[in-house]
């Protein structure tokens, strides 16, 4: 069953990927174009996003995997 997830913010061109029952959204961008250093992580449980540390280098309209978790 699909559901809309509350959403940490306004995200352009960043990647999701899924990790032991949390979602993770990996950079992002503005609309003028401009790469983010932002991760958010979500929490299925409890329904709840929490941003966690940046990333070295911002990022946006990239690729995301997950490997060997």
């Amino acid at each position: 069953i699909w559901q809309e997830l509350p959403k940490p913010n306004v995200m352009y061109g960043s990647q999701l990927v899924s990790i032991n029952d949390k979602i993770w959204a990996v950079g992002e961008g503005s609309g003028s174009g401009n790469a983010s250093k932002t991760m958010f992580e979500f929490d299925i449980t409890n329904n709840l996003w929490q941003q966690l540390p940046d990333m070295d280098v911002a990022r946006m309209y990239h690729r995301a995997v997950v490997v060997n978790v």
